[in-house]
């Protein structure tokens, strides 16, 4: 039987609900009066809103991680792409990644 839309949105919260004992972590509900892609945009943006203002109180740079650009770059040499990477140190590479094709051998060899 497939689940409809308002049963997948309210199933991760069913466990919640229901806890006995003290939640450790700080939580949120959001509850829309209609998902809309109008609601949802606002939600997004919110989000994002409070990633920059986390890690600003936290001193990380969130929208420049080097460990995002080095996923980026290891998935673009999985897909074949070829040819030197621009600036690889400065996207958490190691020195030996500096191409594609060494990139891929380093991923493939581990």
């Amino acid at each position: 039987m497939s689940q409809g839309w308002p049963s997948i949105l309210t199933a991760p919260l069913a466990p919640n609900e229901h806890t006995t004992g003290p939640i450790s972590d700080p939580t949120a509900r959001i509850v829309l009066p209609n998902v809309t892609p109008h609601a949802v945009g606002q939600v997004l943006y919110m989000l994002e809103v409070q990633t920059s203002i986390t890690g600003e109180m936290l001193g990380a740079s969130t929208y420049n991680q080097p460990g995002v650009k080095a996923g980026k770059e290891a998935a673009r040499a999985l897909m074949g792409a070829e040819g030197p990477i621009k600036n690889p140190a400065a996207k958490g590479l190691p020195a030996d990644a500096a191409t594609y094709a060494a990139l891929r051998k380093r991923i493939e060899a581990e």
